[in-house]
């Protein structure tokens, strides 16, 4: 007598049901036979208005309760024995995991997650792939073409404004970053977007999600080693000129506070917030202000590399003073100041 294989049957659910948002995303689902399945399970080939254009990614799919914690905010994806494969794979590799009772399903882009925590998996210590259930990680019809499908293909994707500024409200860095992404790059013509970003500066703590709005609003001044532009109006751009312009000594100070240890070079945070400072109508108080003040060296340090930036014969004039409080990197910089005249922060 043969009976029903549950295990079997359970998988075929989210098999079936990633299969049919595909389809009806006119894209090629293409199933690996069981068999066959050593930690794929399907590729997808995507299309761009109906033409199949090469792009491709493999999937491993998992189904039920055993897939989540017990509050259902994570996904679960053993590694087992697929790590060295998964690595190693000549596509991009995705999970997706599939709650049958709820008819919903999560992606997690594997290949970028095992990037990101090799060591703790090589070593034992992470065992399974585990990721939060956010807006921007939902998978269904709407959200294949709209979130998934853009994301893919390293485009920003297509959310109205409203529900982006309900993105940059979550509890999620990498929802917030998306939202960032998204707002900039697709409403930039708008006054709020640029409210949202500064008040974003202001009260955001993580460091990705301040790189990005750096990034954007160091648009504003537009430094030349920027690709591109947004799609300012007059106004919203002289709303994030005069925006700027207001800047105080605890927003300029946490700006340079991002920088770091990087230092400032063509392409870098550096350079955003340099060009940032820039538009500041008394950029050089400010910045001789932080210099005394702070007990961040590191800060400290950034600040007089613009500032000498600025005004080289300002910091000759008072090198002792700075050498005395900066050190050897202090003496350095006043030492070419002397040489050449100047210092350019961007040779």
């Amino acid at each position: 007598m043969s009976y029903y294989n549950e295990k079997i049957g359970l998988g075929k659910l989210g098999v079936n049901f990633i299969r049919s948002i595909t389809d009806e995303n006119k894209c090629y689902f293409n199933e690996v036979k069981q068999e066959n399945d050593v930690g794929i399970d399907a590729f997808i080939e995507f299309t761009k208005n109906g033409e199949n254009d090469g792009k491709c990614i493999a999937v491993q799919i998992k189904t039920g309760a055993a897939y989540f914690n017990k509050s259902k905010s994570l996904g679960n994806i053993p590694i087992g024995n697929h790590y060295h494969y998964w690595k190693r794979h000549t596509l991009p590799v995705y999970g997706i995991v599939y709650d049958n009772e709820l008819n919903i399903a999560y992606w997690v882009a594997i290949t970028d997650y095992l990037k990101s925590y090799s060591q703790e998996i090589e070593s034992g210590e992470r065992k399974n792939i585990s990721f939060p259930l956010m807006e921007i990680n939902l998978l269904n019809k709407k959200t294949f073409e709209t979130i998934f499908k853009k994301i893919i293909y390293r485009e920003i994707p297509k959310l109205s404004f409203k529900q982006t500024i309900k993105l940059s409200n979550s509890n999620y860095s990498d929802e917030r970053v998306l939202a960032v992404k998204i707002l900039a790059n697709r409403y930039a013509n708008r006054i709020e977007t640029w409210e949202k970003l500064f008040e974003l500066l202001d009260s955001e703590e993580d460091e990705f999600v301040l790189f990005q709005i750096i990034k954007y609003i160091s648009y504003i001044p537009h430094h030349p080693d920027l690709w591109g532009d947004l799609n300012f109006t007059d106004e919203s751009k002289k709303y994030g000129v005069d925006r700027i312009k207001s800047f105080d000594y605890p927003v300029i100070t946490k700006l340079l506070s991002q920088i770091g240890e990087r230092g400032i070079e063509r392409g870098t945070i550096g350079q955003c917030v340099e060009s940032i400072i820039s538009l500041l109508p008394n950029r050089k108080t400010f910045l001789i202000k932080i210099i005394s003040e702070t007990d961040n060296n590191i800060i400290a340090l950034n600040a007089f590399f613009i500032l000498a930036y600025y005004d080289s014969k300002y910091i000759i004039q008072n090198e002792l003073f700075y050498i005395n409080k900066l050190g050897e990197m202090a003496a350095t910089i006043v030492g070419f100041c002397k040489e050449f005249g100047g210092f350019d922060l961007y040779i």
